[in-house]
């Protein structure tokens, strides 16, 4: 399968700046960035995105974890944890949606000004 790699990546990289970047602002705030399904699809979206530039192939949200677990400081390990958690089951990593959705907020911001 033949894959134009430079319009992807440049397709990606616009996806993160007009879709995420806005998504992100808009969920800082107000209640719908306290759901569980904001934290996975935040948390792996834009990992899964960042992980596609780096590799130079498109990747699962699952593997974007991986990815996002050994790129990105240990201060944002536990929002990726709830984010695989949410995603494929398991023990929570937060009691508290407040404290989740920022730590959400802090690791998305500091994903899309990389």
């Amino acid at each position: 399968m033949y894959t134009d790699w430079p319009a992807l990546a440049e397709s990606t990289r616009r996806n993160l700046m007009e879709y995420w970047a806005p998504w992100s602002r808009r969920h800082a705030r107000g209640f719908a960035g306290l759901t569980p399904s904001a934290a996975c699809w935040g948390a792996l979206g834009v990992s899964r995105l960042r992980h596609t530039l780096a590799a130079g192939r498109v990747t699962s949200k699952t593997d974007a974890a991986t990815y996002a677990l050994d790129t990105y400081s240990p201060r944002w390990h536990r929002i990726i944890r709830e984010a695989l958690r949410i995603r494929v089951g398991g023990t929570r990593f937060y009691r508290n949606p407040w404290r989740r959705r920022a730590d959400l907020n802090g690791f998305m911001t500091e994903v899309l000004h990389e």
